[in-house]
């Protein structure tokens, strides 16, 4: 696709524009998962700059160009703006002829305003798209953004309200035999069943679609339904009734997890990659197994980092840390993790890792106060008292007054 892509935006190419459009069009959302989102984005405004501006193609460009700047989390005012001047512009065309192009902005446009928990909004735009598709016929289509509202909700933590929109959804995919959405959709479900501890049935559907799986060719959505069902073995490793069936648990997660990456390795720097070595990295740390755990997270804070996406970035960061403070009792690096983790949360407006982050700085500067009193070096003391001082500015800049608080304390008794 790059030597296909590369060639024909040229500006010798005899190709018609509108054919490397659709090209990028079709396998848009398979570059961005692949961590090419940048590479992406260049394609995508030389092939718009190509089109006619007035056409429906060049409205999907420039959905297709916002939501690529959504995958590098550092374009949110610029995608925003190109959601709104294209979902104005469908105005201007017949509604039964740009229906499924319309619907399909509005989806985006939902997950771009999700990204910073702008629920109600994002809810909107998916109920809007799900109407769309449903007066037009599109069953598949429509059944498919219904799982985008059980993804909105489980995401915001309303696990019981996502349920009704996956079964929904479920119900029509399964009337219409569409076994790959079906796949897709089912594995969503079991992420949201897991949380809701229905653990049977989560596994019911991931059986089903790893099934699927095999049958499409389906490698990265394989990679996924394995690392659900690993998250499903450490579920019940932890009610195990003892240690040797914890252990046993525990170790069939950990073959699920490397199969997943098995699965995801020959495509290289996928974030279902990423999130598989996070993954993997918190079990070994979970069987103290510090030194594969930490190396493991490192891998995947280091994809992350070049796919673009800081949130799991900045969740990867917050794990790094644990790992320190448990594999040497650094307390002074996993504060600069954490502190790292803070700092990009709070920049894309990440409201949950933010509070993670905060929860964890709160937990590893209690550790730090005891073991200044427990006489540590001036210098490590100094470096501690400087970093709940940073801590503590950081607090106050977030309104965050009781954990404020909490450390102007702990300064207090630490400077007397």
């Amino acid at each position: 696709i790059r030597a296909v892509v590369s060639r024909q935006l040229r500006p010798t190419s005899l190709v018609e524009a509108e054919m490397v459009a659709k090209i990028l069009l079709k396998y848009g959302d398979m570059m961005r998962e692949a961590g090419l989102a940048a590479e992406l984005m260049e394609y995508v405004e030389q092939a718009r700059y190509r089109v006619d501006e007035n056409s429906l193609l060049y409205l999907q460009l420039t959905v297709e160009l916002a939501a690529t700047m959504d995958a590098l989390d550092d374009y949110y005012d610029e995608a925003e703006t190109l959601y709104r001047e294209a979902l104005a512009a469908f105005d201007k065309f017949d509604s039964t002829e740009a229906t499924v192009e319309r619907a399909n902005a509005e989806i985006a446009y939902g997950r771009h305003v999700l990204n910073v928990s702008h629920l109600h909004v994002a809810l909107d735009y998916y109920q809007h798209a799900v109407e769309l598709f449903s007066n037009a016929g599109y069953t598949s289509e429509a059944a498919a953004a219904g799982s985008e509202l059980g993804k909105a909700f489980s995401g915001q933590g309303n696990f019981e309200g996502a349920v009704p929109y996956f079964e929904q959804a479920l119900a029509v995919l399964n009337k219409n035999d569409h076994a790959i959405q079906d796949a897709r959709t089912k594995t969503d479900f079991a992420a949201t069943l897991i949380q809701l501890g229905d653990i049977d049935r989560a596994r019911t559907y991931l059986e089903d679609a790893f099934t699927a799986c095999n049958s499409n060719g389906l490698w990265i959505l394989r990679g996924q339904v394995r690392r659900q069902l690993a998250y499903i073995d450490q579920t019940l490793a932890e009610s195990a009734s003892g240690d040797e069936e914890k252990q046993l648990y525990l170790a069939d997660a950990k073959k699920k997890l490397n199969d997943a990456i098995d699965d995801l390795l020959p495509i290289r720097d996928t974030l279902g990659l990423a999130i598989a070595y996070h993954d993997l990295g918190r079990l070994e740390a979970k069987l103290r197994d510090f030194e594969d755990a930490d190396s493991h997270v490192r891998q995947s804070i280091e994809m992350f980092s070049r796919i673009g996406n800081r949130r799991n970035y900045a969740v990867a960061l917050i794990t790094l840390a644990q790992i320190t403070l448990l594999k040497s009792g650094d307390s002074v690096k996993a504060v600069q993790y954490t502190h790292q983790a803070l700092n990009t949360a709070d920049s894309i407006g990440d409201d949950f890792t933010r509070q993670q982050a905060v929860q964890t700085l709160m937990r590893i500067h209690r550790i730090q106060a005891k073991r200044v009193a427990d006489q540590l070096s001036d210098e490590v003391r100094k470096r501690i008292i400087e970093q709940i001082t940073y801590s503590h500015t950081k607090f106050t800049d977030l309104n965050l007054t009781e954990q404020a608080d909490a450390l102007s304390t702990i300064l207090r008794e630490l400077e007397a």
